[in-house]
């Protein structure tokens, strides 16, 4: 039998993702014709692919429990502490121009009861922002980890997630910004032996959001469960592109992203793709996206993908649907003397609730909730319960 060391491929590449690497030169500013940039309108990212240098930064607000630590590092720390390379230019750019990265610790062996809030605030489009962020979780430990977004930027990110052996990791990451905002990034996880890890990332702002997510194992055992919702309204660029890399053997992932759009012009883009590599034996996968199209003019692509090198697994699948609301659905709840627009609220609400309830923060559970209801206000008005003018006459 081959040794852990033995059984964790490296080298082995997708062809949908671009060969990760910290040398900027490994990155060209993409055309546009590309396999990985050719949903992204590139125009709007306003030049933040050119390297212009840059001093500014997002402003910093951490709410640490117990045993947490926060500082800064240097950018060879932090390679030196393994996390993963940049998979695209904007990424590369935001390793290469941050001036360092801040490094949020768990120990060890630590149990936590409170989450880590991590809160990044910009606070204008003036200048380029760049930033690196690692969360290190020690063997062994548990936490959640709450990573905000909110203000103006324009904003090109590498978030790092270090996940120990046999840990036990909630990380939420939301993209709560402002209306103009730019930001492209990469977040790259990495699963040690027998940990599990759990994800939900939730765009709900932005002007256009580009966000770029890995995951790769340290060993056998390790689980992956990802959770995703976005609500792309008129004019809006939302996309999250995927790639689970099983490279050890004994391996679990489970993907679920949800996203519903409306207004003219709203795009989103889902791309989820999953590698098993010949060593990835015993391995079982499976990834799904749905999206709702609550108006015409919308644009929803979804494209998943499995790239499969070896036949001993437990299971692989993957499926996408697109489409309006369940007719079905809102004929039951019309026949119980609900009112259509209501019913259309409950659809929507029951869409996203699934994902919602497993962030097991209630406060920002209570926060995604009221957004989406914000959201649903633009085309069905005030629910009855907003204490409204409008919901009281209606």
């Amino acid at each position: 039998m081959p040794n852990v060391a033995e059984a964790v491929e490296t080298k082995v590449e997708s062809h949908l993702h671009p060969v990760a690497s910290f040398d900027l030169a490994d990155h060209p500013v993409p055309t546009g014709r590309e396999e990985v940039w050719r949903f992204t309108p590139l125009r709007r990212l306003r030049g933040m692919l050119d390297g212009t240098p840059s001093t500014a930064h997002l402003g910093v607000h951490t709410t640490l429990p117990d045993g947490v630590s926060v500082r800064e590092i240097t950018t060879a720390e932090a390679v030196a502490l393994g996390v993963p390379a940049p998979v695209d230019r904007p990424s590369a750019l935001a390793v290469a121009q941050a001036g360092g990265a801040i490094l949020v610790e768990v120990p060890p062996g630590r149990e936590l009861h409170e989450p880590v809030l991590v809160e990044l605030a910009g606070s204008g489009l003036d200048e380029q922002v760049y930033g690196q962020v690692v969360f290190s979780v020690g063997a062994y430990a548990g936490a959640t980890i709450v990573l905000r977004h909110t203000g103006s930027a324009r904003y090109a990110s590498s978030v790092s997630v270090l996940v120990g052996e046999g840990a036990n990791l909630n990380f939420v990451g939301l993209q709560d910004w402002a209306d103009d905002t730019v930001h492209v990034g990469h977040v790259g996880l990495r699963i040690g032996r027998d940990a599990r890890v759990r994800t939900v990332t939730a765009s709900l702002g932005g002007d256009l959001v580009r966000l770029v997510e890995t995951a790769e194992y340290e060993g056998p055992g390790g689980e992956l469960e990802q959770f995703g919702l976005y609500f792309v309204d008129a004019g809006q660029h939302i996309e999250h592109r995927l790639f689970v890399d099983h490279n050890a053997p004994h391996t679990r992932s489970r993907v679920d992203y949800r996203g519903a759009l409306q207004g003219k012009g709203a795009h989103s883009v889902w791309v989820g793709d999953v590698l098993i590599r010949t060593v990835a034996e015993g391995i079982n996968t499976y990834e799904t996206n749905k999206n709702l199209v609550l108006t015409d003019g919308c644009r929803a692509d979804s494209v998943p993908n499995l790239e499969i090198e070896t036949g001993e697994i437990e299971g692989a699948g993957h499926s996408s649907t697109t489409g309006r609301f369940d007719d079905e659905q809102l004929f039951y709840l019309r026949s119980r003397g609900i009112p259509e627009d209501e019913a259309r609220r409950l659809v929507v609400h029951g869409f996203f609730a699934d994902i919602i309830r497993r962030i097991g923060v209630p406060e920002v559970e209570t926060r995604l909730l009221a957004a989406v209801e914000k959201e649903l206000e633009i085309i069905v008005g005030p629910s009855a319960g907003s204490g409204s003018d409008e919901a009281g006459a209606a």
